[in-house]
């Protein structure tokens, strides 16, 4: 009669992967940037949000989005860089329909105050 523990007795060989961290990181980067190009709003809203979303991708998210919520979560990122917040600021017209949010501007300032101290 065969047992659990008579099964993992029999395989006495190691499971050694064959795939290296690069290759793990590829699909990793590969699944976020998925994410980030879902056609679902939420399964993006979620993944610009996310703190450990590169910075490369919010970059190029930013440059496609359309959603109002989308790109301000994006540029109140904590590490979305602010050259690109103010390249987005100075040549994008969509930067026109934040003009009246007053927690983005708060935020933007602050940034733009840290600088000059």
């Amino acid at each position: 009669m065969s047992t659990l523990k008579s099964v993992f007795s029999e395989t006495k060989s190691k499971n050694n992967s064959s795939k290296n961290p690069t290759y793990y990181n590829g699909e990793r980067a590969k699944f976020i940037q998925d994410m980030l190009n879902s056609s679902n709003v939420e399964v993006r809203k979620v993944a610009v949000a996310n703190v450990h979303a590169p910075t490369k991708m919010l970059v190029e998210r930013l440059k496609s989005e359309d959603d109002y919520d989308i790109i301000k979560t994006i540029l109140m990122h904590p590490n979305f860089p602010k050259k690109q917040i103010r390249l987005f600021a100075a040549t994008d017209e969509r930067a026109a329909q934040f003009d009246g949010d007053e927690e983005l501007i708060d935020y933007v300032r602050s940034l733009t105050t840290d600088d000059n101290e």
